[in-house]
């Protein structure tokens, strides 16, 4: 958290800058923005709970991997000294082993492709209301629609 606000702290006025301007657009664009912003930040928060997961994932195996070794002797035994960082994640050189960073990209492009069918962008239809139940009463029949063909024809 440290090197974030530290970064916050060195370029707020570049911050500030860049809501000056954008602020004004995305009210006016509101109705095609605000979907997408929200969108985005869903991706994050899918993003950051996934690597929070991953991360402690990675620590118990390599504990395990350090426990279950069959040597006798502590100093014997080796630590693969496998990690990811928990803060810094953009920093390459601190995943180790470096495929796990690779792993935690293919998993981001996937939570991208599940929110894209999932959860779309568009405003979905409403569907069109249904006639109130009556205790008693039967609902009224509608007439087929064009696409129900007639008994007989």
């Amino acid at each position: 958290m440290e090197p974030i606000l530290q970064h916050l702290q060195a370029n707020w006025a570049a911050y500030a800058l860049c809501a000056a301007i954008i602020l004004p657009l995305v009210y006016v664009t509101r109705k095609w923005s605000l979907p997408i912003l929200q969108w985005f930040v869903e991706l994050c928060i899918y993003g950051a709970i996934f690597h929070v997961i991953l991360h402690y994932i990675v620590a118990v195996a390599e504990w395990f991997q350090f426990e279950s070794q069959m040597k006798m002797l502590k100093d014997e035994r080796v630590r693969e000294g496998w990690q990811t960082p928990l803060v810094e994640f953009w920093k390459q050189e601190l995943y180790k082993p470096g495929w796990i960073l690779w792993l935690e990209v293919v998993f981001m492009v996937v939570i991208l492709y599940l929110m894209y069918r999932l959860r779309p962008m568009k405003t979905q239809r409403l569907l069109a209301k249904r006639e109130q139940l009556r205790k008693g009463q039967a609902p009224q029949v509608r007439p087929p629609g064009p696409s129900v063909r007639q008994k007989g024809r």
